[in-house]
């Protein structure tokens, strides 16, 4: 399903109204919630109300200590608003203000409003362990045409909160962000922030389900893996974009600045609207960079591979786009991916690559449209004059041949084609058939299988850098109760670059034979009952997913009770166990059983009357466990 994540309400960011002098707005909800304690020191705030807030560009928002030391100052008088408008009248940009993110000025939104919730973003590197809090809000801020303004907080004791303890060693390699205040930290780049610069210790950096709206900037932080709980919830998003951010550098949402940075198993959506301008989910600035199992979504650019040496990786990824939503100078290679542009007549790529550099490769992937009507989209463009050179190959690749033009490819209108390397090798339509070549641009190649196969080698691609990625369990083994004589299975979901072997557990022993993503067992017995767990590897790494506990229900032989005969049909009731499955069988001859219906399911005993009896001169019945 595409999704796309403009609804979380940045387009409605901090709007004015003035005391209307209606009934009051009314906070609901604050949180951190007063008293807590073991609050993140990055922690946004937020303030849920009895009707939908806008806010008016005057007045501050103060953090004090408990002591009365004021610590930050959100001052609303500072917001500007963003000449550029979208769709004519229109504007996203609006009651924005400078802020520092990783060491680089960005402008961007200090308070989000998303249905009756306002969020609001303190400054990082502010807040100090172990330290308790008060939160003021000036009067007028926040208003609502039919319940009046909020009358604010100026009191030390509504809002007030205590900060954890003590903020993890500096050393820690397995650090934990969730965006509900549950771990290390509330936001990704607040675990950047703590971070030493030019760290090249390799760190896992855990992301726990939630929606973390924020632009990041990993400046000069190595080796770090940014792992998701699930791929569709956890969600990194936020609607930066040229039009408020005019720089390549910075209009992103995250700038990826340190080598050897992973994103694996979350979704990253730069949730600028269409028509919004240039707006990249990800910028590459940096050396042997790897996403897997991820979803990456804008429109028109989508990520850039910024300069000559940068390179990137892409597996079982979902990426789309609009307009070269897949561009720039450096290398990136896509394998098990699926390309899906947005809107019709746009490009897939625009490479920029030097001389004797390799490109863009893409290798055994989809390139696809959002739904019906998307027509006219080129392979790929070239960057016009400055960039005669560029590569983009397409291997093994299944495309929709109502939305990629038959011509193929676009030269950007460049005086000379010859040394543009838009390469093609075996490209098959949904139904599988070979896509017919014949009206592409003369000057792309249909390359042949040897060069294809230089292409597809990855390490060759990127100059001697083989990817790997340690595994990922995406879907721990569960818990099963099953009757003796009935199948159980056990499932494991994991991904990792190259993708993970796997060896059963039997009670922590290894199971012979066992090394599929699932485990069967045909008809357990009692002895089976044990905990069941799984070693996933590769190259880059072992884990063991948690156990899964197998109960087995020992089959209860079914016990006849009564028997009646009435109306020319026969009758019986039996009872049993709760769990063991009961056959109940009919014959004519003793020799020849037909299964008339099973049944595991209480009540029991079980009532059952023949409405066929009468049609036999004679009829035996039984009933066994199954």
């Amino acid at each position: 399903m595409i999704r796309r994540w403009a609804g979380l309400a940045l387009l409605s960011a901090v709007l004015a109204l003035a005391n209307d002098g209606a009934a009051a707005l009314i906070a609901t909800n604050l949180w951190p919630a007063t008293g807590t304690t073991n609050v993140c020191t990055d922690t946004p705030l937020h303030i849920t109300f009895n009707a939908p807030p806008v806010m008016n560009n005057s007045g501050a928002i103060r953090i004090y200590t408990s002591t009365g030391t004021l610590v930050d100052t959100i001052d609303l008088t500072q917001n500007v608003t963003n000449a550029a408008n979208l769709s004519g009248s229109t504007s996203y940009a609006i009651n924005v203000q400078p802020r520092t993110i990783g060491g680089t000025t960005y402008t961007n939104f200090p308070v989000i409003i998303s249905g009756n919730t306002a969020f609001i973003y303190p400054h990082l590197d502010l807040l100090t362990s172990n330290q308790t809090y008060y939160v003021n809000v000036d009067a007028g801020i926040f208003s609502n045409g039919a319940s009046g303004s909020f009358a604010g907080i100026a009191d030390t004791a509504t809002w007030r909160f205590t900060t954890k303890a003590r903020l993890p060693a500096t050393t820690s390699t397995n650090l934990v962000v969730a965006a509900d205040g549950s771990g290390d930290f509330c936001t990704v780049q607040g675990v950047l922030d703590f971070l030493p610069s030019s760290t090249t210790t390799p760190r896992v950096i855990n992301l726990r389900d939630g929606v973390y709206q924020e632009i990041i900037y990993i400046n000069n932080r190595n080796d770090l893996t940014f792992r998701g709980q699930s791929r569709s919830g956890t969600i990194i998003a936020y609607a930066n974009n040229n039009n408020m951010n005019n720089s390549s550098s910075t209009r992103v949402m995250i700038y990826c600045k340190g080598n050897d940075v992973a994103f694996d198993n979350l979704t990253l959506s730069n949730s600028t609207p269409h028509g919004g301008s240039q707006a990249e989910a990800l910028r590459v600035n940096d050396a042997r960079d790897i996403v897997n199992n991820c979803n990456l979504d804008s429109f028109q650019d989508t990520i850039l591979i910024d300069a000559s040496g940068n390179t990137a990786y892409f597996y079982n990824c979902r990426i789309q786009g609009d307009t070269d939503y897949t561009w720039g100078v450096g290398t990136a290679y896509f394998t098990n991916c699926v390309m899906v542009t947005m809107t019709s007549g746009g490009y897939n790529c625009q490479p920029r690559t030097p001389s004797g550099a390799n490109g863009f490769a893409w290798v055994n992937c989809q390139i696809l449209g959002n739904g019906s009507g998307i027509t006219g989209q080129s392979l790929a463009r070239s960057g016009g004059s400055s960039y005669l050179y560029g590569q983009a190959a397409y291997i093994n690749c299944t495309m929709d041949t109502n939305v990629i033009a038959s011509v193929g490819w676009n030269s950007n209108a460049i005086s000379s084609t010859a040394n543009l390397r838009f390469w093609e090798y075996q490209s098959v339509d949904l139904t599988g058939h070979l896509v017919n070549t014949n009206l592409r641009a003369p000057w792309s190649v249909q390359i042949d299988a040897a060069t294809a196969a230089t292409v597809q080698n990855v390490s060759s691609w990127f100059g001697g850098w083989q990817p790997k990625l340690s595994p990922n369990v995406i879907n721990q083994p569960t818990n099963q109760t099953v009757a003796a004589g009935q199948p159980a299975v056990f499932t494991v979901a994991a991904t990792g670059i190259p993708d993970p072997s796997y060896q059963w557990r039997f009670n922590g022993t290894n199971i012979a034979n066992a090394t599929n993503a699932s485990f069967s067992i045909a008809a357990v017995q009692a002895t089976n009952a044990a905990a069941y767990s799984v070693i996933v590897s590769n190259a880059s790494g072992t884990v063991i997913s948690s156990n899964a506990t197998l109960t087995v229900n020992s089959s209860v032989p079914p016990v006849l009770g009564s028997v009646n005969w009435g109306g020319g049909q026969f009758g019986f009731t039996f009872s049993g166990g709760s769990g063991t499955t009961y056959a109940v069988q009919a014959s004519s001859n003793l020799t020849q059983w037909d299964t008339v219906f099973s049944t595991n399911s209480p009540p029991l005993p079980f009532i059952w009357t023949d409405p066929n009896s009468g049609n036999y001169s004679a009829r035996y019945y039984r009933v066994q466990v199954n």
